[in-house]
């Protein structure tokens, strides 16, 4: 009776051990976020989706390793270009 709970989408009580982090019945989670929470977690930004290139865990560890170069090699020519950008806005101004 100690580890009883309230699922708040299904309104049942919830008293088994399996049920401690989600609902028994409905099965959603037993955390609960606050709105600013939400926003922030699907407004966080992933390192793995920089760059159009996403690395996935199934990946194996070549790819991931080719993945991972390629997100280097794209920063160093997006950081060359905009230092090249730079020079010709400031040789005009």
């Amino acid at each position: 009776m100690l580890n009883e709970w309230k699922c708040e989408s299904c309104n049942k009580w919830n008293s088994l051990p399996e049920a401690e982090d989600y609902c028994y019945n409905c099965g959603k989670s037993k955390i609960i976020l606050s709105e600013s929470d939400k926003i922030s977690i699907t407004n966080r930004l992933d390192i793995n989706d920089l760059g159009g290139i996403t690395i996935y865990p199934t990946d194996s560890m070549i790819l991931k390793f080719i993945k991972r170069i390629l997100m280097f090699l794209r920063f160093v020519f997006f950081a060359i270009l905009s230092i090249f950008l730079w020079l010709v806005a400031v040789s005009h101004g």
